[in-house]
This record gives structure tokens, C-alpha cells and sequence, in this order.
């Protein structure tokens, strides 16, 4: 994961989360790639006292956001992707 984060984002170090948009002249449906970087997701789980199946998810909808145009740049940008991956876990959590 880290190797992909360099050569695709320019940035050093791992990630727990890359997502490549593949959809042609950016019409849908949407076609793309969600790469989660387990060991990061397991650290992130631990840290945050959470099951790792939750993580995973978390990170999924996070990745799935980036495909639907979403951005996380900036404090509101994450805090809004934050809000909806909020909103998916919770959608998941009442089909069981």
C-alpha cells in the first residue's frame, strides 16, 4: 500500500484507503478500485476500540464516497464524507 500511495499520490508512507476512479468520460454507472490496507485498517480498529469488520466497512464507504465525487481535503470535506460514512454504517447496521 505504501508503494501504490507514492507512485499514485505522490505522498510517502501507507494509507489505509486508495481509491481509482476507472469510469470513461465520467459517466455512470461508476466503475472503479478500492485498494484497504488491512494492517493499517487492524491499527486504526485497535486504536478507535472498534471491531475490525467496522473499520473495514468504514473504509469501503469512505472509498465508495471518493467514487461517487466526493473529496476529503479540507476540514469540512472530511467531516461531511465523515458525516456519510456515518450514515452508511449505520443503513448496514439496521439490515441485520
Amino acid at each position: 500500500m505504501a508503494k501504490l500511495h507514492r507512485d499514485y499520490s505522490g505522498i510517502p508512507g501507507t494509507t489505509d484507503v486508495l481509491t481509482f476512479d476507472l469510469t470513461e468520460k465520467k459517466a455512470h454507472p461508476v466503475e472503479g478500485e478500492i485498494y484497504i490496507c488491512l494492517d493499517q485498517a487492524r491499527r486504526q480498529a485497535a486504536e478507535w476500540k472498534i471491531p475490525l469488520y467496522r473499520e473495514v466497512a468504514r473504509l469501503a464507504a469512505h472509498g465508495t464516497l471518493h467514487l461517487a465525487g466526493y473529496r476529503d481535503k479540507t476540514e469540512s470535506e472530511r467531516e461531511g464524507m465523515r458525516r456519510l460514512e456515518n450514515l452508511a454504517l449505520q443503513a448496514g447496521d439496521r439490515r441485520r
